[in-house]
């Protein structure tokens, strides 16, 4: 994920908003700030992605779980293992968090309960340790874990669009970690790492203009991240990736509403796909 800055040929750039109608390509546009350059070296890559991706099946699943919510904003779904994971989000500017867990009895929801001072224990913290995930309420010795079932259907079908999502986010972390590391480690080694690859966590940008910028971070098994970017304007979702030399961030530029990247030295690829009107039938 890498990039750098100037302006494209006009031309080409007509071509790319002609395509794809998305105001993400209005970067093309001749202008002294935020604009994209891509040498000769570094073309842009455009394609349709065969990965069905929903950014919106987590806001699905919290409204569905908790339908008394008027307007819950997701900040970050967190990925633990086992198909498990984490979603943080603002109900009415208070920070909150639940944990979904799949074992034997089947899915259940961790979330936090009782009160400090007065304040209620909403929030949750997970680590990684050597001993594997550990899961504890913020606050203080008042705060417990409460663990319920997930027994509306609704939802139970939700989670199960989340696992597939997850495949597909996983796959193109696989595309991505290829697309940076290819020719500068050995295929041997790149392949065996390609199947150590696990999605880290999804952060949540809410824009002005109502459509979500989502950063993915992924990594390998010894501990190396890296990120792609996700933008979805309820009609289409669109992937952003740079790749190159440099450790490069895709970024969103609220003033100019574009996406650029980090550093410099690097090939930016967008994928777009249209959305599912009806992902959880």
């Amino acid at each position: 994920m890498i990039m750098r800055k100037s302006s494209f040929i006009r031309n080409f750039c007509f071509i790319l908003f002609i395509s794809f109608g998305f105001s993400l390509f209005n970067s093309c546009e001749r202008s002294d700030k935020d604009t994209i350059e891509l040498d000769k070296n570094n073309e842009l890559d455009i394609s349709v992605k065969k990965e069905k991706v929903d950014v919106k099946v987590f806001s699905n699943l919290l409204l569905a779980m908790n339908p008394s919510l008027k307007n819950p904003i997701i900040d970050e779904v967190q990925f633990l293992s086992d198909g498990d994971f984490k979603i943080t989000y603002f109900d009415n500017d208070i920070k909150k968090s639940f944990l979904v867990q799949n074992n034997k009895e089947g899915v259940v929801q961790l979330t936090c309960g009782g009160s400090c001072g007065g304040e209620a224990c909403d929030e949750m913290r997970t680590t990684k340790t050597s001993e594997g995930w550990i899961t504890q309420c913020e606050g203080c010795q008042n705060c417990s874990l409460i663990i319920t079932e997930i027994d509306q259907p609704n939802a139970k079908n939700i989670i199960s669009t989340i696992t597939n999502n997850t495949s597909s986010l996983k796959n193109i972390a696989k595309l991505s970690y290829k697309n940076t590391l290819k020719g500068k480690i050995a295929s041997s080694e790149l392949n065996r790492n390609l199947n150590l690859i696990e999605v880290s966590s999804i952060k949540f940008s809410h824009l002005e203009d109502g459509n979500i910028f989502a950063l993915v971070e992924y990594s390998d098994s010894f501990d190396n991240t890296s990120t792609y970017a996700l933008l979805d304007d309820g009609k289409t979702v669109t992937t952003i990736d740079c790749t190159g030399s440099c450790d490069c961030k895709e970024q969103y530029i609220h003033s100019t509403k574009t996406t650029q990247c980090s550093c410099d030295q690097c090939k930016m690829t967008i994928t777009v796909e249209e959305v599912n009107e009806n992902p959880n039938p």
